[in-house]
């Protein structure tokens, strides 16, 4: 649910949205998570732009960002159980990005396009990985996680005490980027 700040009498401004457990608010995310938060569910049709920090070694902050335009997105949840009966959960995320703008240019070497995008997907992962943790902390399956195990691991399911288990479960991210366009960026 959206998170709304009101400034004014006349003026409201988006936060981020509000996590909820069954009917109460249990956590929130800001507008940049919020965004992370979409990359993985498979449902979201829209493809966002994004802010990514790539570097801490710019003075001028904005030079250590890089912004892109994710021109198609793959996602897909995948539940499983092991050996031993415990439920694991991974993301394989699959993007294919045009860079907007990035203040080191120089993106007409190869070698500088494959290390901005090891850096882009790096941060991505661990700022993907950082929503998840917000997310199993506030106790919201916004994923359906437990929609999925319902259906395809009833027998465990019975069996399961769903509030107790769901912040437990590892949940790994696996993200893969691409930039297929940059051209003159600067």
């Amino acid at each position: 649910m959206p998170l709304l700040h009101v400034m004014d009498h006349h003026n409201i401004e988006l936060h981020g949205v509000a996590l909820f457990n069954q009917n109460k608010m249990s956590g929130e995310l800001s507008a940049d998570q919020t965004l992370r938060l979409l990359l993985l569910d498979q449902k979201q049709d829209k493809e966002p732009r994004l802010n990514i920090k790539v570097s801490n070694d710019n003075a001028i902050k904005a030079n250590n960002y890089a912004t892109v335009d994710i021109e198609d997105r793959k996602s897909n949840m995948k539940l499983t159980k092991n050996s031993a009966g415990q439920f694991q959960v991974g993301f394989d995320v699959k993007l294919t990005l045009n860079v907007i703008e990035y203040p080191k240019d120089s993106l007409y070497i190869q070698e500088n396009v494959d290390d901005l995008n090891n850096r882009i997907t790096a941060q991505l992962t661990k700022e993907c990985e950082e929503v998840i943790q917000i997310i199993q902390a506030a106790n919201c399956d916004y994923y359906g996680i437990g929609k999925h195990m319902r259906a395809f691991y009833y027998r465990d399911w019975q069996n399961t005490d769903w509030k107790e288990l769901y912040p437990q479960i590892p949940i790994s991210v696996n993200l893969d980027t691409e930039i297929l366009y940059h051209g003159i960026v600067n």
